[in-house]
């Protein structure tokens, strides 16, 4: 499965487990604590359900120069497209040529419903040769945010 936690979720849990020891010497705080934490349950599994159950999908393509001037930043484009009944808030990795030596290369943006969205950023190439770029891989959360899902799209160019 291609389910990851995201902060938001460790957060909370972090906060429960306080509150929960909290109520050890304050007993007026168990009952809260309980809704709370089947509240939090709920958003979970909401979460949950709006990525893995309904239907829908994000695709990408990846939009690259024949070929990359020396020197000079060339751009690159990528396409998101959410067929999805709802925004996502989309994290895009992009795997680079290890040339670049680029290694946090990250795009965060929102989804709309149904459409798409275009992201670009660019590179310098300093050697000549050929540049093989691998992989994006999309992680997508709903506006609630505890989990992300995973959606690699495998488009090796050279």
């Amino acid at each position: 499965m291609k389910l990851f936690a995201t902060k938001r979720f460790y957060y909370s849990i972090i906060v429960l487990t306080i509150v929960f020891v909290a109520s050890y010497f304050f007993p007026a705080l168990f009952v809260p604590v309980k809704l709370v934490f089947f509240a939090f349950l709920v958003l979970f599994f909401a979460d949950f359900m709006l990525l893995f159950i309904t239907r829908g999908e994000l695709t990408c393509d990846r939009e690259l120069p024949e070929r990359f001037s020396n020197g000079d930043d060339n751009a690159v484009v990528l396409k998101i497209n959410n067929s999805y009944s709802f925004d996502l808030q989309v994290t895009a990795l992009d795997e680079l040529p290890t040339q670049f030596q680029i290694r946090d290369l990250t795009i965060r943006l929102t989804a709309s419903k149904g459409g798409s969205r275009m992201a670009s950023y660019s590179v310098r190439p300093t050697e000549r040769g050929e540049y093989d770029f691998g992989n994006t891989n999309l992680l997508a959360a709903t506006k609630i945010s505890l989990i992300n899902r995973r959606f690699m799209v495998k488009h090796d160019q050279t």
